[in-house]
């Protein structure tokens, strides 16, 4: 009986120290995953401090880019209206437009005339004023011819077309056109509208004269 306590002793005490050693084991692994949990935590820390320097940054540089936007525009705008400054400096301005009618004899003479029924052709006759902006060339100018119902005489293949009208920013029909060689100096020029079974109309007519899309010059007549 004493032989057989000893033994249940002796197996206790194997369990027991099985038993220390589990512990052992377990309080090692506990330990283990402390350290790794703390490493985690401060990775963890590590990654939030660099997600919010990245999304400070972010934050920074979208500010920044709109402003460089901002100052893009800013300075697109202010090219874009000394561009237009530029242009409309270049026009080259008339002292005066005028324009009559015309009747055209059988014999070819023409005399001017003021009754809308024997009107043949328009004349228009404008003085282009010295530039020292221009340099001297060809220099293009565009002839509107307004009845007095407020439309543009044309005629297609009598060379009438559309340009476009900067100060209004349409496209705007005109009656004819005329290139001339410029020299920074005044300058007369006349042409005459003469379309074929020409009919017009009594009442007051505008001329516009237009120089890179600017109107230039403009005057008035009327027919009776």
């Amino acid at each position: 009986q004493l032989i057989g306590s000893k033994d249940k002793l002796e197996k206790a005490r194997v369990e027991l120290n099985n038993l220390k050693a589990q512990v052992s084991q377990y309080l090692a692994q506990i330990e283990k995953l402390k350290e790794e949990n703390e490493m985690l935590a401060t990775e963890n820390e590590q990654l939030v401090e660099e997600r919010t320097k990245l999304s400070t940054d972010l934050q920074a540089k979208a500010a920044e880019n709109q402003d460089l936007q901002k100052v893009k525009a800013q300075l697109a705008s202010e090219k874009e209206e000394l561009a237009s400054k530029v242009s409309i400096a270049s026009v080259v301005k008339m002292r005066e437009v005028k324009a009559v009618g015309q009747k055209v004899r059988n014999s070819g003479k023409v005399k001017d005339e003021d009754k809308a029924k024997r009107v043949d052709q328009i004349k228009v006759c404008f003085t282009a004023l010295d530039n020292d902006v221009v340099k001297p060339g060809t220099e293009t100018f565009i002839v509107r011819i307004i009845n007095p119902l407020g439309e543009t005489l044309a005629v297609e293949d009598m060379g009438s077309g559309f340009f476009k009208d900067l100060d209004k920013n349409d496209d705007v029909r005109f009656t004819m056109m005329s290139q001339i060689d410029y020299a920074n100096e005044e300058v007369q020029e006349c042409l005459v509208w003469a379309p074929v079974n020409a009919s017009f109309i009594a009442g007051e007519y505008t001329v516009e004269v237009y120089n890179k899309g600017h109107l230039a010059g403009k005057g008035k007549f009327k027919l009776k």
